[in-house]
């Protein structure tokens, strides 16, 4: 009888070792549970899984887990309050997608990246049937090239106009200019550390203080839409949230004026008298086969037929001799003329928004 049942003994214990040797993939739950997601058990993955969810593995210590009935959002949600609790920075949050990986099948996977002095830190994880499994590499940071969010300068990048406040202690990154004075464009980009939540609560105040009108208001995940308008002035800002890519609050304004400004916008020589009031907007002179060209653009608020009287009044007080006017849409052309080769146009029309465009151009014998 006792050889019996050491012989069952022999055979239970040689079929449960068959059985761990089958599967080779899963044991039991690594003792240092505090550093791992609750439930999980040691695994080895397919060596296509590593290349295809782009993981590192040279230089790198790698341990991988499978959690049964785990969900890879709880394990990375888990895994990066726990990292940051213990002062890593994170550098990167991997969405989760689905991919094909050969001799695995159809996965679901996502990650995060993080960054302590020069170590770095990955926890992938992917979920296949109802199962989820992860991997935790750990290396120099410079193992990890490649997963490092953009960073905020420390000073500005561009430099222009900037028809309102910035926010304190942000930095310019971009900026562009277009249109005419009159119906002027500004598109600014800045950067800063602070909550997007806290910048768009910052805009609301500064800007409807300062008699700007808060036209509508939204947000998301991504971040605050806010517009704003004031008189002929209106000013878009997006807020956008830190993302896997950037590693800031991102402000983008665009700015609109259409209008006329207060004051000149440009000099240059005046071959006759500008309309009493108005400003100047463009200008340009070049000589060409001995001839010079001089084209000015001014603005003012009153009326095209205001305007148009006071040229035809004064400017033959000048020298200048009226050969006619002509009326075009929104407008009148005058043309005077003096001696034998010296002209003057002068076209006026109005451009909306209480605005009346004056256009010089004056041609003489260089």
């Amino acid at each position: 009888m006792m050889e019996s049942r050491g012989a069952v003994l022999t055979l239970v214990v040689v079929s449960i070792a068959g059985a761990m040797l089958f599967t080779g993939c899963t044991n039991a739950p690594p003792k240092t549970s505090s550093d791992v997601y609750p439930g999980s058990q040691t695994y080895t993955p397919s060596t296509s899984i590593y290349s295809a969810i782009s993981i590192p593995t040279e230089g790198v210590e790698i341990k991988a887990y499978s959690v049964p009935d785990g969900d890879i959002q709880d394990i990375l949600n888990w895994f990066k309050n726990k990292m940051l609790s213990e002062g890593w920075e994170l550098q990167k949050n991997i969405s989760i997608v689905s991919i094909s990986v050969p001799q695995t099948g159809t996965i679901s996977y996502g990650g995060v990246i993080f960054k302590k002095g020069d170590q770095g830190r990955g926890i992938w994880a992917w979920q296949q049937d109802n199962n989820a499994y992860y991997v935790i590499a750990t290396g120099a940071w410079s193992k990890f090239s490649g997963y490092e969010a953009e960073q905020l300068p420390s000073s500005d990048q561009a430099q222009g106009e900037e028809p309102i406040e910035r926010y304190p202690g942000s930095v310019l990154l971009g900026y562009d200019k277009s249109g005419p004075p009159t119906d002027l464009s500004i598109y600014l980009d800045y950067g800063t550390s602070d909550e997007a939540d806290t910048v768009a609560a910052w805009y609301k105040q500064y800007l409807q203080s300062n008699g700007w009108t808060l036209d509508s208001e939204g947000s998301d995940s991504a971040g605050h839409y806010l517009d704003f308008s004031r008189g002929g002035e209106t000013l878009g800002i997006n807020i956008y949230k830190p993302t896997e890519t950037i590693a800031y609050t991102e402000i983008s304004i665009t700015y609109y004026k259409k209008g006329l400004p207060a004051e000149d916008q440009t000099s240059g020589y005046e071959p006759v008298p500008r309309y009493p009031g108005s400003v100047m907007l463009e200008h340009t002179d070049m000589t060409f086969s001995g001839m010079r060209t001089v084209s000015i653009s001014y603005g003012t608020t009153d009326s095209v037929d205001d305007v148009k009287n006071w040229y035809v009044s004064n400017i033959p007080a000048e020298g200048w001799t009226l050969l006619g006017t002509t009326t075009i849409s929104d407008g009148v052309k005058i043309t005077f003329t003096k001696g034998t080769s010296t002209t003057l146009q002068v076209t006026i029309e109005s451009s909306g928004y209480n605005t009346t465009l004056i256009d010089i151009l004056y041609t003489s014998p260089a």
